[in-house]
């Protein structure tokens, strides 16, 4: 059997299972707008999964959330994770952040910013002006610099007992990577942040204010990819500061 043989059978296979067992509302949403956070379109992350276990207390508040990196796939004027979330959280306002232009895009509270997420400048700009935040979903480059950049900047935006992100950290670009900035998995995982991508201000920052870091693994369908381990971090943010 061909690798495009074997790859088509595999996934008609998890959709099938998938279809049959993971039936949560945020993942048949992931499915319905196409977005691979969900279990069947593109990669399959099936981080979707995950997010509804640790969000779904939120449902039917009024929370911020923000999510940086929209679509990409170049080919799209459509941002399918942000449909996900405007139905998933009926109450909330919603805010897109992506370097491209999507202000074609119209929802009901939901607003679309162009900016840089390697740029401290606008990741500071968009939290005063938009923060606090619930709820960061962290999905750009993945080039590690800019995920450490995104989460230096925009954790101080965080409302206390909230939650910041971390997609794809199992791949990186590696046109955008440096042999002087470590993994960010390998920083998470390390539980100190230690990295010239983060001032040491921001370092204690995180440190002292970082409640605890979960770890998810992705079920990307690409054969190439064989290091699906620890894919997604939640990180939660303190309730209140210990004295």
């Amino acid at each position: 059997m061909s690798l495009r043989s074997r790859i088509a059978l595999r996934t008609r296979f998890r959709r099938l299972l998938f279809s049959t067992f993971y039936r949560d509302e945020l993942t048949r949403l992931c499915n319905k707008y196409g977005t691979d956070k969900g279990t069947i379109a593109h990669a399959q992350h099936a981080y979707s999964r995950h997010y509804h276990r640790a969000f779904r207390h939120l449902r039917d508040s009024p929370i911020t959330l923000l999510e940086i990196g929209l679509c990409a796939y170049t080919n799209s004027r459509i941002a399918p994770s942000l449909a996900v979330w405007r139905s998933y959280f009926p109450k909330a306002r919603i805010i897109g952040f992506d370097i491209n232009d999507f202000s074609h895009i119209e929802m009901y509270n939901c607003t679309t910013i162009q900016g840089d997420s390697s740029s401290r400048n606008d990741l500071h700009e968009l939290g005063q002006i938009n923060g606090p935040f619930d709820i960061i979903i962290e999905d750009a480059s993945h080039a590690s610099r800019h995920q450490q950049v995104a989460l230096a900047s925009l954790f101080p935006y965080v409302r206390p007992g909230g939650f910041f992100c971390i997609e794809d950290l199992n791949w990186q670009p590696k046109d955008l990577e440096s042999g002087a900035i470590p993994k960010t998995r390998a920083l998470l995982r390390a539980g100190h942040f230690s990295s010239p991508a983060i001032t040491p201000d921001e370092s204690s920052y995180l440190s002292e204010h970082i409640d605890q870091i979960r770890f998810f693994n992705s079920w990307d369908i690409g054969i190439g990819n064989k290091d699906r381990t620890d894919a997604l971090a939640i990180i939660q943010k303190r309730a209140i500061l210990a004295a």
